[in-house]
């Protein structure tokens, strides 16, 4: 049975994957709204045009050169041809798992007259490993598409008008995968030239800020990218991204071997959100004293602030899907620290714990070490 949803895709010049996301969509929707402007790929054109119920030519987010500058116009323009009551959206490199319970998960809801967002997993991974790179949540369908938009040009996301009257509800029945060909250009790169893009109009709120920031990280220039995380936080925005923004600037003062600066903003990250990542960033800033003083002190509070971090929660968050790859880098830091501090038997049980999650050569050389030394012991 098909859903009475219509399913928005912007396209370029996908040809293998667009098909697979299209047929992963294709049997369970009443309505396929594709979008494209004037860069799509004839091939691309017409795979869309033949399972698109809707297919238009929109060249408004375009800049004087012709590139694309405004994701989330693009997206909009193709929420605003839907003609269902629901409407969701996927990427042309996106593949939907599940699509044939769609018409059950929107029928479980329960709905009135108020908006509806359904916040779905979304998995990242490398095309033919299988290996989840990231794993978060996304806000994917939603009931009443005319009071949602889409905001930011860039890592943009679909906003309820009315924010008080909008539910929302998580399911994971329905799962978006995104598998990244080995060939595929960096993100970071479309991202940068679309946000310095805005910038240069002077439309850089905190949002985008963050994202400029991090971008420019990602292109690998970490002292730049230090800077503009204070800029950052110097706006003193109160959202998800200001934890997130001191949580970098701890991975980038150790990267850079400032671990005095390291410990005051992980310190500031706890002060403000006593979460498992601002405790897992205080340990491994302890780790990396440590390392450096070999002090007992140090492995003291590296292995008090791991303990902290992992019985702070194991339950996932609206925003991440799995902590699994969280839980491992703190027992990363926790089982050498123990080791160091004498106590084998939890070092021990430290790598056995980081082994369930992933198999590290470095983990499994440490695993062998501990259980030779306590065979040692007797």
């Amino acid at each position: 049975m098909r859903a009475p949803i219509g399913a928005c895709i912007i396209a370029v010049n996908e040809t293998d994957s667009l098909i697979r996301c299209l047929e992963s969509i294709r049997p369970y929707v009443n309505q396929i709204v594709v979008g494209v402007d004037r860069n799509c790929a004839l091939e691309t054109y017409y795979i869309a045009k033949e399972y698109a119920d809707t297919l238009e030519e929109w060249n408004g987010a375009l800049d004087e050169t012709g590139k694309l500058v405004d994701f989330a116009a693009q997206r909009q323009r193709t929420l605003d041809l839907v003609l269902e009551p629901w409407a969701m959206w996927i990427d042309a490199d996106d593949e939907l798992q599940g699509g044939d319970r769609l018409h059950e998960v929107i029928t479980s809801v329960g709905l009135g007259n108020d908006p509806v967002q359904i916040y779905c997993p979304y998995l990242y991974s490398k095309f033919g490993s299988g290996e989840v790179r990231e794993a978060v949540f996304r806000e994917r369908l939603v009931f009443r598409p005319q009071d949602f938009s889409w905001k930011w040009p860039a890592h943009e996301v679909l906003v309820p008008k009315f924010p008080d009257r909008t539910r929302s509800v998580v399911d994971d029945r329905l799962v978006w995968r995104h598998e990244s060909p080995t060939n595929e250009a960096p993100s970071w790169q479309r991202n940068l030239r679309i946000i310095k893009y805005h910038a240069a109009k002077g439309k850089l709120d905190s949002r985008l800020q963050y994202y400029l920031a991090l971008e420019t990280l990602n292109s690998g220039n970490a002292r730049s990218a230090r800077t503009l995380f204070d800029q950052f936080l110097g706006m003193s925005p109160d959202d998800d991204k200001r934890q997130l923004a001191l949580i970098q600037q701890v991975h980038i003062c150790i990267s850079l071997q400032e671990l005095e600066q390291a410990h005051r903003y992980a310190d500031q990250a706890v002060q403000e959100c006593r979460s498992m990542e601002s405790y897992a960033a205080l340990a491994k800033t302890h780790y990396f004293t440590a390392l450096q003083s070999d002090r007992v002190p140090d492995w003291e509070l590296c292995a008090y602030f791991a303990r902290t971090a992992l019985a702070l929660g194991t339950t996932p968050s609206l925003f991440t899907v799995d902590i699994s790859p969280l839980v491992f880098d703190i027992h990363a830091f926790l089982n050498y620290a123990l080791f160091k501090l004498g106590d084998l038997t939890g070092a021990l049980q430290s790598t056995i714990e980081a082994l369930k999650i992933r198999h590290d050569p470095h983990i499994i050389q440490n695993r062998l070490l501990y259980e030779g030394l306590l065979a040692e012991k007797g």
